[in-house]
């Protein structure tokens, strides 16, 4: 049985919620190619090149498996914050930035990460092919923190994680529990980093000895 792919589109929650990123959003033909998002407005020729051979690697995403980003996580010892997004999923890259701004707040005492689903599981698009692109918007943004392309198939991360949306942000305490988790569907629909990530992370810092 194929795998429905990702989303590629999304559906206008309400005028005052913003739009989420669903399984359900995606086409029916599970061969069908995913179109590739555009990262910027700005010509690759403008993009900003890492300073260095170490800060591209920095940016460059691995790839790694749900699991083995979970183990990742609990291995920490330190509070985490890890964002799930996906090149075809515009508010994810609109809510981007505010994790590059809490990295450079708070990455001393919190572990920024991001991780890229857009793999949906088709042979015909495996995850290394969203490297390139993925790259692209990690250099755009500057994000120097850990960076995944999960290797596991989107719809078995939305039923593992036990989302409906994305962006979805989960925010980790120091001993690897979940202290809450963002998404962009139900009491959280709409969230931003600004207005409730970045003050949530603040508050549990300055709960924490």
């Amino acid at each position: 049985m194929s795998i429905q792919p990702l989303a590629t589109a999304c559906l206008l929650l309400g005028t005052l919620v913003a739009a989420g990123c669903t399984p359900s959003d995606a086409p029916t033909d599970p061969d069908s190619p995913t179109p590739d998002a555009a990262v910027s407005d700005t010509p690759a020729s403008d993009t900003p090149a890492p300073d260095s051979a170490a800060a591209a690697a920095a940016i460059a995403p691995k790839l790694a498996s749900l699991e083995e980003v979970q183990k990742h996580i609990q291995s920490l010892g330190r509070p985490a914050v890890v964002d799930y997004w996906s090149l075809a999923c515009q508010p994810c890259m609109d809510e981007f930035p505010g994790l590059v701004r809490l990295h450079e707040q708070h990455g001393e005492r919190v572990a920024c990460m991001a991780v890229d689903v857009d793999f949906d599981g088709r042979k015909s698009k495996p995850p290394e092919s969203y490297q390139e692109a993925v790259t692209a918007f990690l250099t755009e943004q500057q994000a120097t923190f850990p960076s995944y392309i999960c290797t596991t198939p989107s719809e078995d991360v939305y039923a593992s994680l036990e989302i409906d949306s994305i962006p979805t942000v989960f925010v980790f305490a120091a001993d690897g529990t979940v202290a809450k988790k963002f998404v962009d569907a139900g009491d959280t629909a709409g969230f931003s980093y600004a207005d409730d990530v970045m003050p949530f992370v603040e508050q549990m810092l300055a709960e924490t000895p």
